[in-house]
């Protein structure tokens, strides 16, 4: 799959905003970071957004995906296993060993900002802010992948 031209940069993005959350947790010196890097990380996950709902390419990638992923049965009747070496929690699909890295570091930082929330409310948002970033490439990743054809074509 050739990369877009969103992925590095909106990486970068995430890890910076997960680092700013993990940084002042040690350093509270630092807290005028936080909200210019939470508009920066809400902005980049709001692009990637708009990215995926105007990509006609995404829809029909992600249609196939769905298909795959479910194996031609409804939706609720088979969901995958979080060790499925495709489409579990670690799974080829949904990214390169990176991203999958980061963005399972920003999930339990954002569960750990989820518990901490009442202390500092904007390090809660910093934290949903660079976990969506790093959702919304999966979905691009997963929804921009080449895919097997629709069964009812051939």
């Amino acid at each position: 799959m050739k990369r877009h031209t969103l992925y590095f940069p909106a990486l970068v993005v995430a890890i910076v905003g997960g680092a700013t959350v993990a940084f002042y947790a040690v350093y509270p010196n630092v807290g005028f970071l936080v909200r210019p890097v939470t508009y920066v990380c809400a902005a980049t996950a709001l692009v990637l957004f708009l990215r995926m709902v105007f990509d006609p390419r995404f829809h029909r990638g992600i249609a196939a995906a769905n298909r795959e992923m479910h194996g031609g049965q409804s939706f609720r009747s088979r969901w995958p296993k979080l060790r499925d070496p495709e489409w579990g929690l670690f799974g080829s699909r949904a990214g390169d060993k990176s991203l999958l890295f980061v963005r399972t570091a920003l999930f339990f930082e954002f569960g750990v900002a989820m518990l901490f929330g009442r202390v500092r409310p904007d390090l809660t948002l910093l934290a949903a802010a660079s976990f969506g970033v790093a959702i919304m490439l999966s979905l691009l990743n997963v929804g921009l992948k080449p895919s097997a054809p629709h069964p009812k074509a051939s």
